[in-house]
């Protein structure tokens, strides 16, 4: 065996402390830049109370600065491997020795080799172990700084046990924070309650509705605070004083009405030394809702379907209606109904009918025409449409509109006879015109007997003669029929002296609808005996004579004083 065996074996123990040493040195330097640098991010973040970005920002710089320190400072060391003679050589430096330690090593690890004299070799490695023997190999270790490091280690995690367990809630704030929480450090001012509108889970307000704050706080209370606003949209920025309405010996309660809300904020308070993050008011819109007014004019009129967004429309007489809603922002309906406004103004809440809605999103509904009365409207329709969106709100204003019904206007009717004395058995021709907006549905020619010599229980009575109407082409009728319809007036067993009264009834065309009727003016014939009529005609034939004379001289200017 070689004499220099127990040399080796110490040097590779020497070569494990000092491996050793250098891992607990370099653990206990990391513990102590780790504890630093968290101490420096306490100070920090508690001085200035940073908000989750910037505090982000400080975090990365003070990992990165650890990082770059430990690569200069802490990782080289444990990148250093040391061999048996590195470690003899360290022992020649230590002790003042020659370099025969380090030859004899070399001889022996080659003593089977034939390298210059054997004699030389073992002499050298005889004297190396006579040498090895008075060696101090914990000289070689460097204990100091290993116990230095570990006393900082120590005195470092010491302070941040009594840190924390002095201050349990500014370190478990600051745990919070080190992991972007929003924790807060504690105050002398606790702000334990915040509502908005009424609200304290959720701070949602209505578009338009003023932003009432109710702050509840326990701890040092001064006498008022400040809630900042800023517009999410706009930017804009403002500031209400939350003044102290109540409070007992462990709290205070403050208040203050902020302005009207058109768009989401942000809100943040400080009341003594307590502030909150911002956080964020949402706006509840009203439903926007459109209305939709569809019209179908009956068949007959032959005219084209009235659908409009407007809420005051006219619409044919008869047409049938139906309402149509649609909420325009995307706000889901749970309810709307339809109401018949009375004279007074005031909805008729026996008349309220239900729209019920088209699809599943609930931003389209329908008003049953059949249930609300407007499959035929015939009179103006004034109403008052009023919805519910899902958050319980109405629209800004009441949806009022009109109905207002052109109508189908009552059929005219005209007729004239050139004779106005007749024989008992005569054939008079009575003229006649009928006019009627939509169309002529039908004629009837009336007359009726005056008695002034003969008893009714003679057997005459009036008699009805209904006329023929023109050929109607398809869905239409003829709207004015000029014609003439020669009258028997023999059935009525008329004697001389008697009157017979005639007149036209004329009904419109409405079609499955009944028709409206109308009469005409009633022409007079007075029965005579043959010189009566002759008469007459001579009468009628002078005076037609007269008017003609008076026209010509009126337009010759022939006319003067006679």
């Amino acid at each position: 065996m070689s004499g220099l065996h127990t040399f080796r074996s110490r040097l590779g123990r020497l070569r494990y402390r000092r491996a050793l040493v250098r891992w607990q040195t370099v653990v206990s330097r990391t513990l102590v830049g780790a504890v630093i640098a968290v101490v420096a991010l306490l100070l920090i973040d508690f001085s200035f109370r940073l908000e989750t970005a910037p505090r982000a920002m400080v975090i990365l710089v003070a990992v990165a600065i650890v990082v770059w320190r430990a690569l200069r400072r802490i990782v080289p060391p444990l990148l250093c491997h040391e061999t048996v003679v590195d470690m003899a050589l360290l022992l020649e430096r230590t002790h003042g020795v020659d370099s025969d330690l380090v030859a004899a090593l070399q001889f022996d690890a080659a003593a089977n080799e034939r390298v210059g004299s054997p004699e030389l070799q073992q002499a050298v490695i005889a004297q190396a172990a006579k040498v090895s023997e008075t060696l101090d190999f914990r000289a070689a270790v460097p204990q100091g700084d290993a116990r230095r490091s570990a006393w900082y280690a120590a005195i470092a995690v010491l302070t941040v046990a009594v840190g924390w367990f002095a201050f349990p809630d500014h370190a478990g704030a600051f745990w919070n924070r080190l992991w972007l929480g929003d924790a807060k450090y504690p105050t002398r001012t606790r702000i334990d309650e915040v509502m908005i509108n009424g609200r304290i889970n959720a701070a949602r307000v209505v578009e338009g509705e003023t932003v009432v704050f109710r702050v509840k706080c326990s701890g040092i209370v001064p006498d008022e605070g400040v809630a900042r606003l800023r517009g999410i949209e706009t930017g804009d920025s403002t500031s209400v004083m939350l003044t102290r309405v109540g409070g007992s010996s462990d709290g205070a309660v403050y208040a203050a009405d902020g302005p009207n809300l058109n768009e989401p904020v942000d809100y943040s308070l400080r009341i003594g030394d307590a502030a909150t993050q911002p956080r964020r008011i949402a706006i509840i819109h009203r439903p926007l809702v459109e209305l939709t007014i569809a019209a179908v004019a009956p068949t007959y009129m032959q005219r084209e379907d009235v659908r409009q967004h407007e809420r005051y429309v006219q619409v044919n007489e008869g047409s049938a209606v139906a309402l149509l809603l649609r909420c325009t922002n995307g706000k889901r309906l749970t309810a709307a109904r339809f109401e018949l406004i009375a004279e007074d103004g005031q909805a008729d809440e026996g008349e309220a009918i239900a729209f019920v809605p088209a699809d599943e999103t609930g931003t389209q509904w329908n008003l049953d025409a059949d249930a609300s009365g407007l499959t035929r409207v015939v009179k103006d329709v004034p109403f008052r449409v009023v919805v519910a969106d899902e958050d319980g709100l109405g629209t800004y204003h009441p949806i009022e509109g009109a109905m207002r019904v052109k109508p189908d206007r009552a059929p005219a009717a005209t007729l004239a006879s050139s004779h106005h004395a007749i024989r008992p058995n005569a054939r008079p021709t009575i003229a006649y015109t009928v006019e009627d907006d939509f169309g002529v549905g039908s004629i009837v020619l009336h007359a009726r007997p005056v008695e002034t010599q003969v008893p009714a229980a003679n057997g005459r009575g009036a008699v009805s003669i209904e006329l023929p109407l023109p050929q109607s082409r398809g869905p239409t009728r003829a709207m004015t029929v000029r014609s003439e319809h020669v009258l028997d007036v023999s059935p009525l067993k008329l004697v001389e002296r008697d009157k017979l009264l005639v007149w036209i009834e004329v009904t419109d065309y409405r079609g499955e609808w009944p028709g409206v009727s109308t009469l005409s003016e009633t022409i007079e014939l007075e029965v005579m005996d043959e010189r009566g009529v002759l008469d007459a005609i001579l009468r009628s034939d002078a005076d037609a004579e007269q008017m003609l004379t008076e026209v010509i001289e009126k337009e010759l200017g022939l006319r003067g004083d006679r």
